[in-house]
């Protein structure tokens, strides 16, 4: 008993549990990273470029439940950067538990059916080939998300906010009769029953595997129980220790380290099929290689890399200001004076505009970078330069959700695209499209000031937490999240309907379209996930220090998104190493012509 007491005691110090915390943290955001892009990936070639199959079904639900976990672990990991302080509201606690259980539930109920089928595809043959559809396995899918939805129902409806020493709690309500109930039941149903399944129906596998020959059987074999073992791997601890602490009160400390470790283990469960259906498919081993010697500690070796960071950054500032003033003039001269003015055209000239104008504006920046952030330009160019930078986000990615809308419409409402997609109509919702932009960025300017502290002008905004987390909110809501989900609802909508579609050229604007979301995202998401750390790290000197070294960089990515465009209007054709003799404003003519 002693012995448990030192340990709970040791475990629980400040100390460790804001290693543990920060470690978590580092984690969540690299899960959120490569989840979405991984699961998102698997669920454009499941969906839309492979052959429609039972398996592909399967690998497509699975790859669902993973990318809406990881899309909403980000309010999880701005709470946690906040030493769990929840600022959401209950509603999006309650929303937030049910997709984490759903994602949790769905997963290993799919993993249970997977296997079933596999098992009775190699066992009952005949009945594989004629009863094996995939009308059946949409129903079947349909069925587990309705399960799912119903088992994880029960821990939204007992998910509260709780308010204790000026912060807000998303937890479960105290009762602990109800909280033991749900741990059990999370565990049998979402566990033990399926685990038994999954066992039995691995072992009629392996039994009559041993008959196979074929590489690809073997293959998706593999792949499988990997799937299968990686599950296990990341939720067992999870689930044991929950049971533990529902349990016994009495090692609530020392469960409590374990329990935020196990949280990030079931977490990086959402993040490890694509990799593991890349790995396996690859028949590769890769070794990675680390040294003590890059860790960086000490107030000196941060310096250092700060200062190291700071002279990469301005190389890349300069660099983003050459290509994206040239490329995106290049793109407003092609589409605003030699292309016939159409609503594509005209769609791609607003995004080239907006992007030309940061990177002009960009100078500023640099400049100040280059004296160690002192500002010598005076408070309103600090504003104005804000709210530039500001309008730049805003309206490309309006533009992006307004060209995916546009595009779906075309592509389903053929007629109504005939007679009413005209060129007037684009240019009132381009201008439209600009006013939102400049209201939305106007409150980020008016909060930027000039500060001038041991002889350093520094443009920064106000000095308020509650200002900025309100300001950083508003921006990953509606300058990320919410054109992030429209986007990707007219993009399903747009694959489902464009398979019908033959002709070349609109096959080449879609991809061109595909291309400037994915990089849009990719550039700007790390910014807005480094954009809460920072706020939550004003009293950490562990997160500082991430900060430091990741904030820069983040930028640097979400600056870069104003080069790439004209680079990707060129580069993405097929045919273009054999049209290098043509002129690029052809090729960028071409690229960007109507469908």
């Amino acid at each position: 008993k002693n012995l448990f007491s030192n340990i709970s005691n040791f475990l629980s110090s400040d100390s460790v549990l804001k290693h543990v915390q920060t470690f978590s943290l580092v984690v969540y955001c690299l899960i959120i990273l490569v989840g979405t892009v991984g699961n998102g990936l698997v669920i454009y070639v499941t969906g839309f470029k492979m052959k429609k199959t039972v398996n592909t079904v399967w690998f497509l639900n699975l790859a669902l439940a993973d990318f809406l976990f990881t899309a909403f672990l980000v309010f999880t990991a701005v709470s946690l950067s906040q030493q769990h302080h929840w600022p959401f509201g209950e509603f999006m606690c309650k929303l937030n538990n049910f997709v984490s259980l759903v994602n949790m539930f769905a997963s290993v109920f799919f993993l249970a059916v997977i296997s079933l089928d596999r098992c009775l595809s190699i066992w009952v043959v005949v009945w594989a080939q004629n009863k094996r559809t995939i009308l059946k396995a949409q129903i079947i899918s349909v069925a587990i998300w309705l399960a799912a939805g119903i088992c994880s129902t029960p821990y939204a409806f007992f998910r509260i906010t709780l308010d204790h020493d000026n912060k807000t709690y998303c937890t479960y309500s105290q009762e602990e009769k109800q909280k033991r109930i749900l741990t059990i039941f999370r565990f049998l149903m979402g566990f033990l029953i399926p685990f038994l399944v999954i066992l039995f129906s691995s072992v009629g596998i392996i039994i009559r595997s041993n008959h196979l020959q074929r590489a690809r059987k073997r293959r998706f074999h593999r792949i499988l129980f990997s799937i299968i073992f990686a599950f296990f791997i990341c939720w067992l601890p999870f689930h044991v220790l929950n049971l533990i602490e529902a349990n016994d009160q009495h090692l609530h400390n020392a469960v409590l380290i374990g329990r935020t470790l196990s949280v990030s283990l079931a977490f990086m469960n959402s993040c490890l099929n694509p990799i593991l259906y890349v790995f396996i498919l690859s028949n590769k081993c890769f070794h990675f290689s680390s040294s003590d010697n890059t860790t960086i500690d000490g107030s000196s070796g941060l310096k250092s890399a700060l200062k190291h960071i700071r002279t990469f950054s301005l190389v890349i500032y300069c660099v983003i200001i050459v290509v994206g003033t040239v490329g995106n003039g290049l793109v407003i001269y092609v589409t605003g004076f030699k292309m016939k003015k159409t609503v594509n055209s005209l769609w791609f000239l607003n995004l080239a505009l907006a992007d030309f104008l940061f990177t002009a504006f960009l100078v500023f920046t640099a400049v100040s970078l280059s004296r160690q952030h002192q500002w010598p330009f005076g408070e309103f160019m600090c504003k104005l330069n804000n709210f530039v930078s500001l309008v730049n986000m805003f309206a490309s990615v309006f533009f992006l959700m307004a060209i995916n809308l546009d595009r779906c419409l075309s592509t389903w409402v053929v007629e109504w695209a005939q007679n009413e997609r005209t060129v007037l109509k684009a240019q009132i919702i381009s201008a439209v499209i600009w006013f939102a932009a400049g209201i939305c960025s106007t409150p980020y300017a008016r909060f930027r000031i000039v500060t001038n502290q041991e002889n350093v002008t520094q443009c920064k905004y106000e000095n308020n937490i509650q200002l900025k987390w309100t300001l950083y909110t508003f921006r990953f809501v509606v300058g990320f999240l919410i054109p992030f989900l429209a986007i990707f609802l007219s993009y399903v909508a747009i694959e489902i309907r464009s398979k019908r579609l033959q002709n070349v050229r609109k096959h080449l604007s879609h991809r061109i379209i595909v291309f400037i979301i994915v990089a849009f995202f990719t550039c700007w998401l790390p910014f807005h996930v480094m954009s809460f750390i920072d706020l939550a790290s004003k009293n950490n000197q562990d997160l500082s220090k991430i900060v430091d070294i990741g904030g820069p960089l983040t930028v640097c990515l979400a600056f870069m998104n104003s080069c790439l465009n004209p680079i990707l209007y060129v580069f993405i054709r097929d045919d273009f190493q054999n049209q290098f003799h043509q002129s690029v404003c052809f090729v960028v003519e071409n690229a960007l012509a109507e469908d």
